[in-house]
């Protein structure tokens, strides 16, 4: 395999696995690539082209430095380097690089597919590096495994001692692409006339027991403030709980969820209605918006939930604030309704009655007038004209903006939740509780039906190649699934409460144990430099005479100071094999001492 292949052939499999945090600049660089030979004649183009990479690397990540940002600016300047790639040292650098690539991609896919090819690439690239600009190979594979087992200690040290967090480093949010489906924490129907699908993935969940699919609304923020069409957070909304010791009990019916979110999430999510999260060794309660941010502290991206149908008791003072509207009267409508109950079929009659569509691509609807008079829109305009509405029959009303539904692994409990099944719905006040209604579901149905990614395929009319898929190969594909959630729950699982748990066994407290990998690796570094000394201390003629004993003897060739090679040659049998072998070694002897092996030489 030539070098180019080696390096670009690593690079497209890295850039398939991570092709959802790859922006398309980066992927025009990579493709570039194979054409090196006209970018040559070029002036400056690895410059150029370099600065390119770093502003379309920090424009498309919406103006911040962020993991996405750094991750598509390594890619790129790994791509340029091979572009310019001719000496030994080049190649070097490119395969160090490519290291920092493999581990970096691991931040962002956990799954057991990219940890075997990141394994197996970075065994074969150490492989490959030690042997890189020898005649012959310089470590045979014994030699090798030798170099592989010296490491493992230290990876291991690495993996046990190295300090763990409850939460991920911190890293400014991606924002969302305007007109791209996804969660949010507004909901301003005025400033977006269509929106697009989007198969980002945005957590994964397991939930015992598992629940029908009607139930699944992921609960992420209310947003209480109106202007009569645009919707947003206020004071109401507002919840940053303490964190308190974990000791609070659930009911046996309650709903038990394990969440791994893929990048670093604003707040946590939990069926409706979540009663309190469980983050590292501490809780948080949830109030009556049952929701949770996580700006006033920390982020994470592990987290279980408790959750109940039933929702807390309000502020019964704030419900007024709920009831204001800037409506008057809506033609086709009572100006009064008794209950919640009739409310809610007056509203689906209307909306039926009426021939409201539901489409992605309305365009722009500035105010609730025009939506009444357009008769078009999604979840967020029939969810907020209902709340609206609510409002002016006196019902306190909010909106919630959140998930639906999610892909479910066959015969399990997993569920994938991809920004396709963001979702918006109102929460009504009625007989002291608060009560879901989902305007979406009278127009259409099947949204419940179906997950985000299959319904807005259908919206769209595109074509699904999924569709098309035997059912043994999506069943497979479930599988894997369920696998990579759970190997994420395995890489998650040793975490600062099991280092806590192996320190109190050692009688050390959690600084001691910190430290003890000082000592522990300061011993092996010591001891591997030792080794490596006596064994390099002796001259190159020195370890020539050694071998060349060694040689003679395993020929059953007495020694003798003044016998040469060319003697041996001439009148000993000696497979031709072992003296090619011997004379390159000899070579690499006296040019790059630090590459000599004996078993090279050995017969």
């Amino acid at each position: 395999m030539t070098p180019f292949l080696f390096y670009y052939s690593q690079m497209a499999g890295i850039l398939l696995f991570l092709r959802e945090e790859i922006h398309y600049f980066t992927f025009f660089l990579f493709l570039l690539i194979p054409l090196q030979k006209r970018w040559e004649k070029i002036p400056y183009f690895e410059k150029i082209f370099g600065a390119l990479s770093f502003i379309f690397s920090y424009v498309l990540a919406g103006h911040q430095v962020n993991p996405e940002m750094g991750l598509n600016l390594l890619v790129g300047v790994l791509s340029l380097k091979l572009l310019e790639s001719r000496e030994l040292r080049d190649y070097r650098m490119q395969t160090l690089g490519l290291f920092i690539l493999w581990g970096a991609g691991a931040l962002f896919d956990k799954s057991i597919g990219y940890f075997l090819l990141a394994f197996l690439a970075t065994i074969y690239n150490v492989f490959y590096l030690l042997n890189l600009g020898a005649d012959t190979s310089a470590t045979s594979g014994k030699h090798f495994l030798l170099w592989i087992f010296k490491a493992l200690p230290f990876a291991l040290m690495f993996f046990l001692f190295q300090p763990r967090f409850y939460s991920t480093l911190w890293s400014p949010p991606q924002p969302q692409n305007l007109g791209e489906i996804g969660f949010s924490e507004v909901a301003r129907p005025s400033e977006v006339g269509e929106i697009f699908p989007s198969d980002k993935i945005s957590f994964h969940a397991h939930l015992v027991p598992d629940v029908p699919r009607e139930r699944l609304y992921w609960r992420g923020v209310t947003l209480s403030g109106s202007d009569g069409w645009n919707w947003q957070k206020t004071e109401l909304d507002q919840h940053y709980p303490g964190l308190d010791p974990i000791g609070s009990v659930a009911s046996p019916d309650w709903i038990k969820q394990e969440i791994i979110h893929k990048t670093t999430p604003e707040r946590a999510f939990g069926i409706d209605r979540p009663m309190w999260w469980i983050l590292g060794d501490k809780e948080a309660r949830a109030s009556e918006v049952g929701s949770l941010s996580f700006h006033h502290f920390r982020s994470y991206k592990r987290y279980k939930v408790i959750s109940s149908e039933q929702s807390q008791a309000p502020l019964q003072q704030h419900l007024a604030r709920l009831k204001s509207s800037t409506l008057t009267e809506v033609s086709g409508l009572p100006l009064k309704v008794e209950s919640l109950e009739q409310a809610q079929r007056e509203l689906e009659r209307f909306f039926q009655n009426k021939n409201f569509i539901y489409t992605l691509s309305p365009g722009k609807i500035e105010n609730l007038d025009e939506f009444l008079e357009k008769r078009r829109g999604w979840c967020t305009h029939y969810a907020s004209a209902s709340a609206e509405i609510l409002r002016l029959w006196g019902f306190p009303s909010r909106l919630v903006s959140g998930y639906l539904g999610g892909e479910k692994i066959e015969g399990e409990s997993y569920y994938t939740i991809t920004e396709n099944d963001a979702h918006v719905w109102v929460e009504v006040f009625s007989q002291d509780q608060w009560v879901r209604l989902d305007p979406t579901l009278w127009i259409m149905p099947e949204r419940l039906q179906f997950t985000g990614r299959e319904f807005f395929v259908r919206e769209k009319k595109k074509f699904d190649l999924r569709s098309f898929y035997p059912e043994w190969l999506r069943s497979a594909s479930g599988q894997i699934d369920k696998l990579n959630f759970r190997f994420m729950l395995w890489l998650e699982d040793y975490d600062r409460e099991k280092q806590k748990e192996i320190a109190q066994k050692m009688e050390l407290n959690l600084s001691e144990f910190y430290m003890l990998v000082v000592w522990v690796l300061l011993v092996f570094i010591g001891v591997f430099f030792f080794i490596e000394w006596r064994r390099n201390r002796s001259t190159p003629a020195q370890r020539r005479l050694k071998y060349w004993k060694k040689f003679l003897h395993s020929h059953g060739i007495p020694y003798s100071p003044d016998l040469t090679l060319q003697e041996v040659e001439s009148q000993f049998e000696i497979n031709h094999e072992s003296l090619v072998r011997l004379k390159r070694w000899e070579r690499e002897l006296y040019r790059q001492p630090k590459l000599v092996d004996w078993k090279i030489f050995k017969s």
